[in-house]
């Protein structure tokens, strides 16, 4: 059966999809490949997995919101989907949700979160945020604690940038973890995107939000003139790489067709 669909989940806890739904449409549209919403009722009740899908896309937003809505029938429907050969693409919270534990914030007390991850599909740690090494504030949903760090592709040593707002590194739990990208950083690089064997299908898991462009951040902000300056310069930073940006998302999206 052709895999003809990539679902984006947005129930409780998700983000604004609007950026990653374009951003996806534009890839995979002229590759003949639809881009859908689903949520937790589609994939609990409706068969939203089923084998016409070639990936699961988790966004950014909250990983515990997530969990309210799928543990534990949804997170059974995702697992099994996966091992019978789907794909499954997290960003962000998306990311934290596929790892076997969650690590944020771990030294202030009130952002620390110390659990398993919803799925435990990446043999890892997900740890957050990097606020220190990138020299940002803490996680909060405001502009202090975003950057836009530059990310090293493994396979070929070539320098990228994306968007970051609070995602993990990940701490390999054993060898299955495959490092795609890594954080560049003063104190030692460390893995920003991986990717795992799951059965028959594949887990890709990212800390970057790689399909956040410069322009596209600058337009969630109400008033664009009243900006606070540090988000005024992520998304200026953005903008002036956006080629190597872009570059970036479309090697993670190939990732993803690939397994078609």
């Amino acid at each position: 059966m052709n895999k003809n669909k990539i679902l984006i989940y947005d129930d409780y806890g998700v983000g604004d999809t609007k950026i990653l739904g374009r951003a996806m449409g534009d890839y995979f549209i002229p590759r003949g490949i639809e881009i859908h919403t689903t949520n937790a009722r589609d994939i609990i009740h409706r068969w939203a997995l089923n084998d016409n899908v070639a990936a699961l896309v988790m966004p950014g937003g909250r990983a515990i919101g997530y969990q309210a809505r799928l543990h534990p029938h949804g997170n059974k429907k995702i697992t099994d989907w996966v091992m019978n050969g789907g794909v499954y693409f997290g960003i962000c919270a998306g990311a934290y949700y596929a790892a076997e534990r969650i690590i944020f914030e771990p030294d202030i007390p009130e952002l620390a979160v110390q659990q398993n991850g919803g799925l435990g599909l990446v043999s890892a740690d997900a740890i957050g945020t990097l606020h220190r090494e990138l020299n940002i504030a803490p996680y909060r949903a405001d502009t202090a604690s975003m950057a836009a760090p530059q990310i090293e592709w493994v396979a070929d040593g070539r320098l990228h940038l994306s968007y970051y707002h609070g995602g993990p590194y990940f701490q390999p739990r054993g060898n299955n973890m495959e490092i795609l990208a890594q954080y560049v950083l003063d104190d030692g690089d460390r893995p920003a995107i991986v990717a795992q064997r799951v059965g028959n299908g594949r887990v890709i898991a990212s800390g970057v939000h790689v399909e956040v462009s410069g322009p596209s951040l600058a337009a969630t902000f109400a008033h664009p003139m009243a900006i606070e300056p540090h988000a005024r310069h992520v998304a200026r930073t953005l903008q002036q790489y956006e080629t190597y940006r872009k570059s970036l998302f479309d090697k993670v999206m190939n990732e993803i067709i690939s397994q078609r």
